[in-house]
């Protein structure tokens, strides 16, 4: 249901009127398992849905066997679940790839080291 509401956001554009910001916390890696070029898709119907709107993404970025050597913590659980279960979790490259191709033309990236989160401001 959740994909399907997401997918269609066209369909009720028009019960969200004054649409300042799209925002999405830790929900865009669940659309990479369906494919880097859906995952476009997506981003460019919710960029048509909504001209001119900015997108603040929040995701927790993809780290290398040795960053999570250096710094474990809760986010090893975090990238191993994800990945027994078949999601992908993109680098902060492949996410900043990403958001050049969906046609983002100011891109700022805000890392939060403490939250090993990354906060991505798209216009």
């Amino acid at each position: 249901v959740l994909f399907r509401s997401v997918f269609n956001v066209h369909r009720v554009v028009d019960q969200l009127p004054g649409v300042d910001v799209v925002t999405s916390f830790y929900g865009m890696q669940e659309f990479w398992s369906l494919g880097r070029d859906r995952l476009l898709a997506l981003i460019a119907e919710f960029r048509q849905t909504f001209p001119g709107v900015a997108f603040l993404i929040c995701e927790i970025p993809r780290y290398s066997p040795d960053e999570l050597r250096r710094w474990p913590g809760g986010i090893l659980e975090y990238q191993l679940f994800h990945t027994l279960t078949g999601q992908h979790l993109a680098t902060r490259e492949e996410w900043n790839a990403l958001w050049h191709d969906a046609g983002f033309t100011r891109i700022e990236e805000k890392y939060l080291g403490f939250a090993r989160s990354v906060f991505y401001i798209l216009r």
